[in-house]
């Protein structure tokens, strides 16, 4: 997100086995640098932009 902030996304496709999965992950501090609301539209936004760039490359 920022470069002393970092955000990761692990996502894991289905199987026969397991349904798919994903998981956000943050810095453990993050909520001393911004409120949890604004987090929660950071990570919105980052979505939204992962979308654009999919539907961009078909």
């Amino acid at each position: 997100m920022f470069p002393f902030l970092p955000l990761s996304l692990c996502f894991w496709e289905s199987d026969e086995d397991f349904p798919a999965s994903l998981q956000i992950l943050t810095d453990k501090n993050i909520l001393d640098y911004m409120h949890y609301e604004t987090l929660m539209f950071a990570i919105t936004h980052m979505f939204n932009r992962l979308k654009e760039e999919c539907e961009e490359g078909r």
